[in-house]
């Protein structure tokens, strides 16, 4: 006899609203990892964070829990703004020292052309 094992639906319920507060806590401590320049870990951290989202988001939301899951989104998405910023400040900082580099190789060619 095949047994399934069917959840409840509070427990459901439980286990979406718990993933979308991990998925939260995750984009928190992407952005201190961000800040902190730690872009390995930040992608660790999308991973995870991706699997929690998929989670809370794959299945409809009950009418008791839609105010507390779009403040969450919302949270959420701000957190994701200032992470993209992160990312277009650090792209910056990596493109003026780019651009630095090349000046000094250049006038470094050029003593050695003297």
């Amino acid at each position: 006899m095949n047994a399934q094992i069917l959840e409840h639906p509070a427990l459901s319920q439980k286990k979406q609203r718990e993933s979308l507060s991990r998925a939260l806590e995750i984009t928190e401590n992407m952005l201190v990892m961000a800040k902190a320049g730690h872009w390995d870990r930040v992608r660790q951290l999308e991973e995870q964070r991706r699997t929690h989202l998929d989670q809370c988001l794959s299945k409809p939301v009950e009418h008791k829990d839609v105010q507390m899951f779009s403040d969450a989104l919302g949270a959420l998405l701000s957190l994701n703004d200032k992470l993209v910023s992160c990312v277009q400040d650090t792209n910056e900082q990596y493109e003026q020292k780019r651009q630095s580099t090349i000046k000094a190789v250049a006038l470094a060619s050029n003593y050695l052309n003297i």
